[in-house]
């Protein structure tokens, strides 16, 4: 799936082998060996490929049909909003009952 995939992408943006080959810093064999002999391309190229045509990793590889790139989830979850209206650091704090039973009094919260 791969194989075609990727020769499919190619000819749509109408480009030879040796030109994704020069785009990508590639031999024209490594991208010749991805369309017709079968080869794989390590993770790094996988992804170089998917970016340069623009579609998920998952659509060149045959997992789905949808080109679209999902873009990636955030680093960490937005803090809920506090319902006070106050700001919040970041989660619960010093004398909140999550906390109270969590660290006995006294003890430090590093953060």
């Amino acid at each position: 799936m791969f194989s075609q995939r990727l020769h499919d992408l190619r000819v749509e943006r109408g480009i030879t082998q040796k030109e994704l080959a020069d785009r990508l810093s590639l031999g024209r064999s490594t991208v010749a060996g991805y369309e017709v002999k079968g080869k794989q391309p390590d993770n790094a190229r996988l992804c170089l490929l998917a970016d340069f045509f623009g579609v998920s990793v998952d659509y060149l590889l045959g997992h789905t049909d949808n080109r679209a790139v999902i873009p990636p989830l955030p680093a960490e979850p937005a803090a809920p909003p506090d319902p006070g209206g106050a700001p919040n650091a970041g989660g619960l704090v010093r004398g909140s009952p999550g906390l109270r039973s969590a660290v006995p009094p006294g003890d430090q919260i590093l953060g």
